[in-house]
C-alpha cells in the first residue's frame, strides 16, 4: 500500500512541475504564444486539480515536502511515512525538471524549426526526430540509420541541433562537419549571422547523432553552443538557458534550410576523422574547457572542486598557454601536453588572467 502512495506523489509531483513549472518555462522561451502571468497560474491550478482527482483518495495528493511537513506537524500524518512522502516527491521534481531542460534546449529549437517551416520550403519534405541514447553510443541515431522509415539515398543532408540553448556572451556558434559537402562553407558564408561569431570544423565524426548519418554518406552539420560547468549536474536547470540566444540560433538554422530548399542534391565528401589523431591522456586539470573560445591557448570554463586546477588556483576565464614544458595553443596542444603526465607527476602551468602571466604549481 505504501509504495502505492508513494508512486502517486512521484506521479503528482512530477505532473505539478511539468504542467506548473513548464508553463512558465514554455511562457519564457515563447512569448508569442500568448501563455502569459494568467496562463502559468491557471496550469499550476489545473495540474493540482487533476491530481487532487487521480490520486487524492491514494496518497492524499501532498505534491510538495511543505505540504506533508505541515501536515505531519499539525499531527494529521504520521511521522514514519514524512520522509518516504518527501523522497517520492524530491524525486518526481527532479525527473521533471530534468524533462523541462530536454524540452527548453535542443528539442525547443526542433519544435520552433517545424513550426517556422511548416507551410514553406515545399520543394522538400522534412523529417524531425529526437533521438535517445546518444551519450550512451549514439543509440537512437545509429539504429535509425540502420532501420530507416525513410529511404536514405534520397536523404539530402542532416542538421544536429545538439546543446544549442547556452549561447555565450560572445554569441559564439559552433558548426561542426562543415568539410562533409563542399557547398557547406559557401552556403554558410552567405547567410546574415546576427552577430553570430561562427567557429567551423570539417570533420563528420563526432561525439553526436550526426556522426551516424555522415557514416551512411550523408552530408551533416552539427550545431552546438558549447560546453559548461553545469553539464551532466542537477545545477543544468532550464533557469540556465539562454532563450533569447535559442531563437538567434534557431533563425540562423531556418535560413540555412530555406537556401537550401531552392539547391539541388548535395554533394557528399569524406572528411579526415580528427578523433584518430587526437592524444591519448590518462590525467585531467579539472576543468570544463571553453570550446566556444578562439584565440591562442585552452580558455577554462569552469573549474571542478577538489581536483588540480582548484587546488593550483586556477579560475574560470583564466588562458591555459603553457602546460609543463609545451606551449598551449588550441585544444589539441593542451590534450597532447597532458598526454605528456601521469597520475603523481607535478609540473607548472602557465595562464593569462586579465592580460598578466601567471604561473601555478599543478599536482596530477
Amino acid at each position: 500500500m505504501m509504495m502505492k502512495k508513494l508512486g502517486a506523489e512521484f506521479v503528482g509531483t512530477f505532473w505539478l512541475v511539468l504542467g506548473g513549472a513548464g508553463s512558465a518555462v514554455i511562457a519564457a522561451a515563447f512569448p508569442d504564444l500568448g501563455i502569459g502571468f494568467l496562463g502559468v497560474s491557471l496550469a499550476f491550478g489545473l495540474t493540482v486539480l487533476t491530481m487532487a482527482f487521480a490520486i487524492g483518495h491514494i496518497s492524499g495528493c501532498h505534491l510538495n515536502p511543505a505540504v506533508t511537513i505541515g501536515l505531519w506537524v499539525g499531527n494529521r500524518f504520521r511521522g514514519k511515512d514524512v520522509l518516504p512522502y518527501v523522497v517520492a516527491q524530491v524525486v518526481g521534481g527532479i525527473v521533471a525538471g530534468g524533462v523541462l531542460f530536454i524540452i527548453a534546449s535542443g528539442v525547443a529549437s526542433l519544435l520552433l524549426l517545424s513550426e517556422e517551416l511548416m507551410g514553406r520550403n515545399i520543394n522538400n519534405n522534412y523529417l524531425f526526430i529526437a533521438f535517445s541514447g546518444e551519450e550512451k553510443g549514439l543509440f537512437g541515431s545509429n539504429y535509425f540509420c540502420k532501420n530507416p522509415t525513410i529511404d536514405l539515398d534520397k536523404v539530402n543532408y542532416m542538421i544536429n541541433m545538439d546543446m544549442v540553448g547556452r549561447l555565450n556572451e560572445e554569441n559564439a556558434l559552433a558548426i561542426n562537419a562543415t568539410g562533409t559537402s563542399p557547398s557547406w562553407n559557401e552556403i554558410l558564408e552567405n547567410i546574415e549571422i546576427d552577430s553570430l561569431k561562427l567557429i567551423t570544423s570539417e570533420s563528420g565524426i563526432g561525439p553526436s547523432d550526426h556522426t551516424s548519418f555522415y557514416l551512411k554518406d550523408i552530408p551533416v552539420l552539427h550545431f552546438f553552443t558549447g560546453q559548461h560547468e553545469d553539464y551532466h549536474k542537477p545545477s543544468d536547470d532550464a533557469d540556465k538557458i539562454n532563450y533569447e540566444g535559442i531563437y538567434v540560433v534557431s533563425a540562423y538554422i531556418d535560413s540555412l534550410i530555406t537556401r537550401l530548399d531552392q539547391n539541388d542534391k548535395l554533394v557528399f565528401t569524406k572528411t579526415k576523422d580528427e578523433s584518430s589523431s587526437t592524444p591519448k591522456f590518462t590525467v585531467t586539470l579539472g576543468v570544463v574547457p571553453d570550446y566556444m573560445f578562439d584565440g591562442k591557448g585552452m580558455r577554462i570554463d569552469g573549474v571542478s572542486e577538489d581536483r588540480p586546477a582548484m587546488k593550483a588556483g586556477l579560475l574560470a576565464g583564466d588562458v591555459v598557454i603553457k602546460l609543463g614544458n609545451i606551449e598551449v595553443t588550441d585544444m589539441m596542444s593542451y590534450m597532447k601536453a597532458l598526454s605528456e603526465f601521469k597520475k603523481g607527476d607535478a609540473t607548472e602551468v602557465i595562464v593569462e588572467r586579465d592580460g598578466e602571466k601567471l604561473s601555478y604549481p599543478i599536482q596530477f
